[in-house]
């Protein structure tokens, strides 16, 4: 179940015929041997980072017009 999910979109009013490029960044304090869930949907691409070392890159692929949830579990 996703409970936290936040929807973002980037505001194209201004020039729709350039590219966009945008990053988000969560710092999240955890002890170290906390077991994570983190699931991520993507239309472009993604790298994910956890305590600076790449941990996965996506997106998942589909077909043309369809999404899928990438699910990542770290211990």
């Amino acid at each position: 179940m996703i409970e936290h999910a936040k929807p973002v979109f980037i505001d194209l009013s201004q020039n729709a015929n350039s590219n966009r490029f945008a990053a988000f960044r969560a710092d999240i304090d955890l002890a170290a041997e906390t077991d994570v869930q983190i699931k991520i949907a993507a239309r472009s691409f993604y790298r994910l980072y956890i305590n600076g070392g790449l941990a996965a890159h996506g997106p998942a692929r589909t077909g043309h017009g369809m999404l899928r949830v990438d699910e990542i579990q770290k211990r």
